[in-house]
C-alpha cells in the first residue's frame, strides 16, 4: 500500500519554526520593553566629568533639578573629573543603558578627545547615545589694561605689527578655549603665543598681573572683572551682542567673516539606550530649559539654549568633529605627555 506523508505535518513544522523565531525575537526585545516601562527609577545620576563650580557643572545642576518634576525621580549630580573629562564620561558609557546613568558633556571629552587622543577608550560614534544638546556658553577674549588697543580691530592691528610678542591663555591644551583661541588667531592673521593653564582661574590672574596678554574665557566668568574695569573685554565670540552684556562687542563687528563655533553642553548616555527612554529624557530636558526659572538663570549665566532632537545633537557632533579636526591639524595641537 502506498504511504502518503500528511501535508499538514510539514505545514505544522514550518509554522512552528516561524512561531519560535517570532518568540525568540520577542524575548530578545523584552529587556528593552521592561526598561522603558520601568523608567524612570527613583534615582537618575547625572555625571559632570569636571570639578564642581564650572559653567558645565552649574548648567547640569540647574537643568537636572528642573527635570526632576517631569521625571518623577531624583536627579543626583556627581562630579567625576580627570583626564579632560574622559574619566567621568567613560564611567557613564560603561554603565547599564537603562537611563539611570547619564552625563552632561562638552566638546572636551567628546569631539576634542576623539581628534586629539589616539588612546581614547571609547568611540564617540558607536559608544554614545546622544540625548539632547542643552545650551552653549558665550566665550570672550579679555585683556589686561596694559595691552594696547581700545577695540578688537586696534588690538589686531597692533598684533600684526608685533608678531610673537603677545600671548593668549586658555584652560589647557586641547580645551575648547584653546581651540577657539587658535581659530581666532588664524582668522585674524596674527602671531600670538598660546599659554595653557589648568583651568581658567589661573589664567585670569595672570592677565591681571600682566604676565599674559589675553585670556579666552567665558563671558560670565569675566563679568566681575569687566564691570570693575580691571580687564578689557575686546569681544564676545558670538554673532551678536549678548543681552546682559550690551557693552561687549560681538567678534563679528570687527571680524565680519569670522564664524565662531559654539561651545556646547549636552546630555549623553551609554550606547543601546531604548529610544523611549532617550526621547523621554530629551523631552524633559527641553521642558526644563523652557521653564521661567531656568530661562532666568540661562540669561544671567550667558548661556544660549540649543535644544532639538537626539538626531540634531548627532549632527552637531558630526560637524563639530570636522571643524575641530581641521583646526587641530592646522595648529599642530598635540596632547601634553
Amino acid at each position: 500500500m502506498l504511504h502518503v506523508e500528511p501535508v499538514k505535518h510539514s505545514i505544522t513544522r514550518n509554522w512552528s519554526g516561524k512561531f519560535l523565531t517570532g518568540v525568540g525575537l520577542f524575548v530578545a526585545i523584552l529587556p528593552s520593553i521592561a526598561l522603558a516601562q520601568a523608567y524612570p527609577a527613583k534615582l537618575v545620576k547625572m555625571t559632570v566629568p569636571f570639578s564642581a563650580g564650572g559653567s558645565i557643572d552649574l548648567l547640569g545642576r540647574l537643568v537636572g533639578k528642573k527635570m526632576e518634576e517631569g521625571l518623577g525621580a531624583t536627579v543626583v549630580i556627581e562630579n567625576k573629573g580627570g583626564g579632560g573629562g574622559t574619566i567621568g564620561t567613560k564611567a557613564v558609557l560603561d554603565s547599564r543603558p537603562d537611563g539611570s546613568s547619564i552625563a552632561i558633556v562638552s566638546p572636551g571629552p567628546t569631539t576634542v578627545a576623539a581628534v586629539l587622543d589616539p588612546t581614547l577608550q571609547y568611540n564617540i560614534t558607536k559608544d554614545i547615545t546622544y540625548i539632547v544638546a542643552l545650551a552653549s556658553y558665550v566665550p570672550a577674549v579679555v585683556a589686561g589694561l596694559q595691552v594696547p588697543g581700545r577695540t578688537l580691530r586696534e588690538f589686531i592691528d597692533y598684533a600684526k605689527k608685533n608678531p610673537g610678542k603677545l600671548t593668549f591663555g586658555s584652560a589647557g591644551v586641547g580645551s575648547s578655549t584653546h581651540i577657539l583661541g587658535e581659530l581666532f588667531v588664524r582668522a585674524a592673521g596674527v602671531d600670538i603665543i598660546h599659554v595653557p593653564f589648568k583651568g581658567g582661574s589661573g589664567g585670569i590672574q595672570d592677565v591681571l598681573g600682566g604676565h599674559i596678554s589675553l585670556m579666552i574665557t567665558s563671558l560670565v566668568a569675566a563679568q566681575p572683572l569687566i564691570n570693575s574695569g580691571k580687564v578689557k573685554a575686546f569681544a564676545a565670540f558670538d554673532k551678536e551682542r549678548y543681552p546682559t552684556f550690551p557693552t561687549v562687542p560681538a567678534v563679528t563687528e570687527d571680524m565680519p567673516s569670522f564664524d565662531p563655533p559654539i561651545i556646547w553642553y549636552g546630555l549623553i548616555g551609554p550606547a543601546g539606550m531604548p529610544a523611549t527612554i532617550t526621547d523621554r529624557l530629551n523631552r524633559e530636558a527641553i521642558k526644563a530649559l523652557a521653564s521661567a526659572e531656568v530661562q532666568k538663570e540661562i540669561i544671567s549665566g550667558a548661556y544660549k539654549v540649543i535644544g532639538g532632537s537626539p538626531r540634531d545633537f548627532q549632527e552637531l557632533i558630526r560637524k563639530d568633529a570636522t571643524v575641530l579636526g581641521d583646526i587641530v591639524r592646522a595648529a599642530k595641537i598635540t596632547l601634553e605627555k
